[in-house]
């Protein structure tokens, strides 16, 4: 498992507070960890299509990303919806068994993040109902 084994296990036992900030830390740790020129994380639009939300190197870094080379995606699906894509792109070809599995590893990582971001949007949508509420409440 070497590398990449490491990276996947570190990121399991990392827990972030929000999609953003997992997107933020896990892209450039892929990138590095496959020998990446370029990592994309897509959104799915209502259409489903893949729009892309972060990418590594920025688009205005230094070196250019003009989406040549091999690319290897992992799809990231939450409550049995796609929702977006890894997208893992470099110069040199052939993906090994083991660079295959660990994108879609890191597309399960931020499925798990994007439902935990559901999750505490709704907890705080109903924590707002009820300290807004006015009126007292009564159940029969």
């Amino acid at each position: 498992a070497g590398l990449l084994g490491a990276v996947l296990a570190a990121l399991r036992r990392r827990s972030w507070s929000s999609v953003a900030e997992a997107t933020a830390e896990l892209v450039p740790l892929a990138a590095g960890a496959l020998g990446a020129d370029e990592v994309t994380v897509c959104a799915d639009d209502a259409a489903g299509q893949a729009v892309p939300t972060h990418r590594h190197p920025a688009p205005d870094a230094e070196r250019p990303t003009d989406g040549s080379g091999e690319a290897l995606e992992g799809e990231v699906w939450v409550d049995g919806a796609r929702v977006g894509v890894l997208r893992v792109r470099r110069a040199r070809g052939g993906w090994r068994p083991e660079e295959r599995a660990f994108v879609e590893a890191a597309a399960d990582r931020l499925a798990a993040e994007g439902a935990a971001d559901a999750r505490r949007a709704g907890e705080e949508s109903y924590r707002r109902l009820f300290q807004q509420a006015s009126d007292a409440m009564w159940v029969h």
